[in-house]
């Protein structure tokens, strides 16, 4: 095993392979270093966009509501004017009056 080892260290196109593939592993893995270190910047990035979303979202919902409770507002008081308007009475001289319900 020993006499293997040192041929092969011996021959200089065989160092110079493995020498290639250490340098070629070596850049490999700093390339991949570096493109997770990008890949973990974006996500950082794409998670605050989605906490910012989150955020505007939450506030729209507020809004909705606030809009859905304010129409229901305007529906009553457009029953409420409507139902006035069917049970009023026009004396002879223009002024209204409203008839009581009967108990």
């Amino acid at each position: 095993m020993m006499q293997w080892i040192e041929r092969t260290l011996k021959s200089p196109a065989i160092v110079v392979g493995v020498a290639g593939f250490f340098i070629a592993a070596m850049v490999f893995l700093v390339r991949l270093d570096t493109d997770v270190r990008h890949l973990q910047n974006d996500v950082r990035h794409l998670q605050d966009d989605v906490a910012g979303l989150q955020t505007s979202v939450s506030e729209l919902q507020v809004s909705v509501s606030e809009i859905k409770a304010n129409q229901q507002r305007i529906l009553d008081s457009l029953e409420n004017i409507e139902l006035a308007l069917g049970n009023h009475v026009h004396d002879a001289d223009g002024t209204v009056r409203f008839a009581l319900p009967s108990n």
